[in-house]
């Protein structure tokens, strides 16, 4: 599951204070099953829901959500496609009382593709990769570095985040590599 670790370290790299207290950050696979082929093909997909922790996040929420949501719709196009994802991305917040802080829970819905390959002499399986997904149509043009500000009523601006964007064309050729054209 390289998804749920990749969306973690986005969270603490979006959130630098996080860093020093990392176990504030909980994630998590939940209802997953795998959805495979009647056919010979060992490759499969894993469906699940991310479910995201930040416990005692005093720093904006949007320092966490947009990150998060830049990184699902990389990671989960086709959710976003139809320009009405539903439940693909939601959240709770539960404000503390005695910090300025809130507990901020996500569910993403999620997939990961996973190649198996065998060797045909043995036919014993030889490889299993995780196939980075290919990304929507548009997406590539997009900044590598993201900075998330915050805008005021009275102009002034807030930093909340700055993240490395998705990074498609490493991820493309990734699969290139592969042998799999997106």
């Amino acid at each position: 599951m390289l998804k749920l670790n990749s969306l973690r370290n986005l969270i603490l790299t979006a959130v630098p204070r996080l860093q020093d207290a990392p176990g504030q950050v909980i994630v998590m696979a939940e209802g997953g099953r795998i959805q495979a082929t009647g056919t010979d093909a060992l490759s499969f997909e894993m469906h699940y829901t991310a479910c995201v922790w930040v416990l005692g996040l005093s720093e904006h929420p949007d320092a966490v959500i947009v990150p998060a949501l830049a990184w699902h719709r990389l990671q989960q196009a086709e959710l976003y496609a139809s320009g009405q994802p539903g439940d693909a991305f939601r959240f709770e917040a539960q404000p503390l009382d005695e910090l300025e802080a809130i507990d901020l829970h996500l569910r993403l819905q999620m997939s990961e593709r996973v190649i198996v390959t065998q060797d045909a002499a043995t036919g014993r399986v030889t490889a299993a990769h995780h196939a980075p997904e290919p990304g929507p149509i548009g997406f590539a043009d997009k900044p590598e570095r993201w900075v998330v500000e915050l805008k005021h009523p009275d102009g002034e601006r807030q930093r909340l985040a700055e993240f490395d964007g998705p990074a498609l064309t490493r991820a493309l050729a990734y699969l290139r590599q592969l042998g799999i054209q997106p």
